[in-house]
């Protein structure tokens, strides 16, 4: 017997919209308001999809809409 589940289809590069702050506003709105350390901290664990990108300030992270969608309803 084999588990054989499909995996969720990886976002494209595209996809990658949101920056920390974004989602940071994003939590508030919805009434889960976290600090942005804590939003990295989801991110590099993966509760978060995204991404490392490198600026001339540092790296910073950029999240798909819809993994902040799904992490608001399991909050609920």
């Amino acid at each position: 017997m084999t588990d054989d589940t499909s995996r969720p289809a990886a976002a494209r590069r595209d996809e990658y919209s949101l920056t920390i702050m974004d989602v940071a506003a994003r939590h508030e709105a919805a009434g889960f308001p976290r600090t942005i350390r804590t939003l990295q901290r989801y991110c590099a664990k993966g509760h978060l999809d995204a991404i490392r990108q490198e600026t001339p300030f540092g790296d910073q992270f950029l999240i798909t809409p819809a993994s902040v969608t799904r992490h608001h309803l399991a909050q609920i």
